[in-house]
């Protein structure tokens, strides 16, 4: 990367991503440069129009530095606008960070059957003291269409396998 500075006040005007822009129009009506690379200095001279130096008597000189890229520090990134300090002839961009967020980490995945399956696998005794077990409206909520699977960590489920005699580790089994 180079910068276009104004060399009276080494004020940096645009920054380059390229080391060699194809062309640079000069602030102040100075002219344009062709080509320049780091370490060019001039006023119009090699502008545009190098003929008609009356055109650029007493414009602002211009140059070109080299500038070193910020490097964003392990685990963190460039957040803002560039800032550059001078280091003798050259630029070192600059940057405010902050640590990247990490990525969520997903919720372990619940073990889920179907309904139909755990009443295959119950005897018609079981069913029937499993029913009685259930209040209402956990029995409505068994049997809801919309919900045809149950969490094999379901407190309820479980209870109630154990309250009639089925081993959950056979029940639940994939």
């Amino acid at each position: 990367m180079i910068a276009l500075i104004r060399l009276s006040d080494k004020s940096i005007i645009k920054v380059f991503e390229a080391d060699q822009p194809v062309a640079v129009e000069l602030p102040d009506d100075a002219g344009t440069v062709f080509g320049a690379t780091a370490g060019w200095s001039g006023g119009g001279e090699l502008a545009l129009d190098p003929y008609d130096n009356k055109k650029y008597a007493g414009a602002p000189r211009f140059g070109f530095i080299k500038v070193t890229r910020a490097a964003a520090p392990r685990g963190r990134r460039h957040i803002g606008e560039a800032r550059y300090r001078f280091d003798g002839d050259a630029a070192i961009e600059e940057f405010d960070s902050e640590e990247i967020p990490a990525e969520p980490v997903p919720a372990p995945e619940r073990p889920a059957i179907g309904k139909s399956v755990i009443i295959d696998r119950l005897s018609e005794d079981q069913i029937e003291r499993a029913i009685k077990k259930l209040t209402a409206k956990q029995l409505e909520k068994w049997r809801a269409p919309d919900h045809p699977v149950i969490y094999c960590d379901d407190p309820i489920l479980l209870e109630t396998l154990n309250a009639i005699g089925a081993d959950p580790k056979i029940v639940l089994a994939k």
